[in-house]
């Protein structure tokens, strides 16, 4: 049984305000995250995980991006809640560039503060082509929605 409905997420780069889906911006530019749903149970002592997946066949890295204080959710068939998370810049120095230039994947994780049990999970995926002007990474999110 699901323990949320979500309802819709929005990806925004965070210096331009403008939404990251579809626009392409440098693989480790800042972002702010936004989910709203509807709570399907209550939920208590809760918080969400951030981190970046980097998979290929014979390698998988977690690069973690942070964490959301501890709380409580209350099950409700009409109201909505809210997430929003924003990172300045996702933490991938120290992934080689070859691994990057690849598939991958931002997830938020509701988690139980007690167990660490996940509860929820919600993965976007994360294009990365390298540019071959300027050498650099750039990322297409799409929308886990559609």
């Amino acid at each position: 049984m699901s323990l949320l409905d979500l309802h819709s997420v929005t990806i925004f780069d965070n210096s331009t305000q403008s939404s990251l889906i579809p626009f392409q911006s440098l693989l480790e530019d800042g972002l702010d995250l936004s989910f709203t749903f509807r709570v399907l149970q209550d939920l208590k002592q809760v918080y969400w995980n951030i981190y970046y997946v980097v998979d290929l066949a014979n390698s998988k890295q977690i690069v973690p991006v942070g964490k959301s204080n501890v709380f409580d959710y209350r099950a409700s068939s009409t109201e909505f809640e809210q997430f929003k998370y924003s990172v300045d810049k996702l933490p991938l120095e120290n992934i080689p560039m070859i691994l990057l230039n690849n598939v991958g994947s931002l997830v938020a994780s509701l988690r139980n503060s007690n167990d660490d049990s996940e509860l929820f999970k919600c993965s976007i995926v994360v294009q990365s082509e390298r540019n071959e002007r300027d050498g650099k990474l750039y990322r297409n999110i799409l929308n886990p929605m559609e």
